[in-house]
């Protein structure tokens, strides 16, 4: 049935929840298709479940529901969310974002456009003390700002990377990739570890079964950042973990080249996973040249420093799983 099922996934939120729910529960629409929240606690520790059932009985809102997810992980969590969905339309609003008052009634306008099998947006970010300066620099990290600006609707399906946070995705996907018994590399976040790359995983597995991602700029959400998040130290663990998550991701853009460039000589050294280790630590070599000459900042350095340790420390302990993750992403081309 063509209706909106928001999943809301929340691990230990009992501070940021409040607001998040009660934007979702003041929605203006008043049109016919049918929607619904599901509510999936990941594990929490606090009360956050006691306080999300206190908060849709004070709204009175009967089209909620809480599911529960013990695995920890919020790709877990996000498909379990899925199979409890009823209807056609999967809506990801994280537990940190306030959406505006009509976004079931522009999600339910845009996604009409059956050209589209995933749609992203960006976020505003709301802060809990003022960022410090190199935060706007790495504000896309953060899910906040636009990553195409001025665009209404951009197809993206060149690179197939879109932040789960507000990312509306059909069904049907999820169907399919399960018929393919598609197994997900990557868990995403679990409780406070900065290790995520489920949502990048998601689309490039869709793009493999010839679904097309797009992003707009006429849906957005409010993204409320706590202090505690923004600090170079916790920057650096997350940009670490885009490393960890980029080995993974890797089979996707190689499988994906062979089957729609033919590019067998690229597919094949690539797939050697010593080849990209020492690719890795021959541009950071460079890279410290660079940065010990006055061409780069220590700033970058220090990024491409934990990007890099993130993926050859992860390459190297992991490399019977990189193997493997090629026979998993092949199944959804049939390339062999």
């Amino acid at each position: 049935m063509f209706g909106i099922s928001i999943i809301v996934v929340s691990y230990n939120s009992a501070t940021i929840i409040e607001p998040t729910l009660h934007c979702l529960f003041s929605q203006k629409y008043t049109g016919n298709n049918p929607w619904e929240i599901i509510f999936v606690n990941n594990n929490s520790s606090d009360n956050t479940v006691e306080m999300a059932q206190n908060l849709a009985s004070k709204a009175n809102i009967d089209r909620f529901k809480i599911i529960h997810e013990n695995r920890p992980g919020t790709a877990f969590a996000r498909f379990k969310g899925v199979e409890a969905a009823q209807y056609d339309i999967i809506c990801f609003v994280d537990d940190d974002n306030r959406v505006a008052s009509n976004w079931i009634e522009k999600v339910l306008e845009l996604m009409q456009n059956e050209e589209i099998g995933i749609l992203g947006c960006g976020g505003t970010g709301e802060f809990e003390a003022t960022p410090p300066d190199w935060f706007e620099t790495e504000k896309e990290a953060y899910a906040i700002g636009s990553l195409y600006p001025n665009q209404a609707l951009l197809d993206t399906t060149f690179d197939a990377n879109l932040p789960t946070a507000g990312m509306c995705i059909r069904k049907e996907i999820f169907a399919n990739l399960k018929e393919q018994n598609w197994q997900a590399q990557l868990s995403g976040r679990i409780g406070d570890s900065q290790a995520p790359g489920e949502d990048t995983e998601l689309c490039q597995a869709a793009r493999l079964l010839g679904y097309k991602t797009f992003y707009t700029n006429e849906l957005h959400f409010i993204h409320y950042m706590p202090k505690s998040r923004i600090s170079w130290e916790r920057f650096l663990k997350m940009t670490y973990g885009f490393g960890v998550t980029d080995v993974f991701l890797l089979p996707y853009k190689l499988v994906y080249d062979k089957r729609f460039t033919g590019s067998d000589f690229k597919y094949f050294f690539r797939k050697l996973w010593y080849i990209n280790y020492l690719g890795k630590k021959i541009a950071l070599f460079f890279g410290y040249f660079k940065y010990k000459s006055g061409k780069m900042t220590k700033a970058n350095f220090e990024k491409i420093t934990a990007r890099n340790a993130g993926f050859c420390e992860t390459i190297l302990k992991e490399k019977d799983k990189f193997k493997r993750s090629f026979f998993e992403v092949q199944k959804l081309t049939k390339i062999i």
